[in-house]
């Protein structure tokens, strides 16, 4: 479990509204972003790139005016104080759009693949892949998952687990960037788990 704070700040002039105490046991991680200033979707391939961007600061409306300048604009900050010992992160591999009408339409895929990285930084903590879901399918409902896991073992590395088979995993696997199965599907990396790492 993750223990850390969130800040709100007054984006104007920086004054701090309150903290707020935050829990987090995983986290949903968005692979595409909106960027308003743009007026388009931004797609990201790469773990590390993709949960930069949640942890990033975000610009948020409050109901309650700042005391300093009446501002209603604040910027929201998450800061870890308690990093957890796995660290679980959940691809959003599907979106729903909001229509003008406020009707919403989906969930839709997103397919791009997303590159992994073997150490990942939270917030100057530094964690190491140990096991990764991989989905293979056009839905959350139909499909197949399985896993590539970490064992440093005599015979190998990394380790493909699909249903009751076990077997050495090809580095393409491990990667899953690009991979394709033999009924023509791609592997799309899911869930990844991270271990985190402690000064030897």
């Amino acid at each position: 479990t993750t223990l850390g704070a969130d800040t709100l700040r007054c984006a104007s002039c920086g004054h701090a509204r309150q903290s707020t105490r935050a829990q987090f046991h995983s986290y949903q991680v968005p692979i595409e972003v909106e960027d308003a200033e743009l007026g388009e979707t931004v797609v990201l391939r790469d773990i590390q790139t993709a949960f930069d961007a949640y942890l990033a600061d975000d610009i948020v409306p409050y109901e309650l005016a700042c005391e300093k300048c009446s501002s209603h604009r604040y910027k929201k900050t998450f800061c870890a104080t308690v990093f957890p010992e796995v660290l679980v992160l959940t691809l959003k591999r599907f979106k729903v759009v909001r229509l003008p009408s406020g009707a919403c339409e989906g969930p839709y895929p997103v397919d791009h693949p997303v590159a992994t990285r073997e150490h990942l930084d939270f917030q100057g903590q530094s964690y190491r892949l140990r096991s990764v879901v991989v989905h293979v399918g056009a839905s959350l409902d139909a499909g197949h998952y399985f896993t590539v896991a970490r064992h440093d073992t005599n015979n190998g590395t990394w380790w493909l687990y699909n249903d009751g088979q076990r077997k050495e995993a090809t580095p393409a696997q491990v990667s899953t960037v690009g991979l394709w199965t033999r009924n023509g599907e791609e592997m799309k990396r899911y869930v990844f788990f991270y271990e985190k790492c402690t000064a030897s």
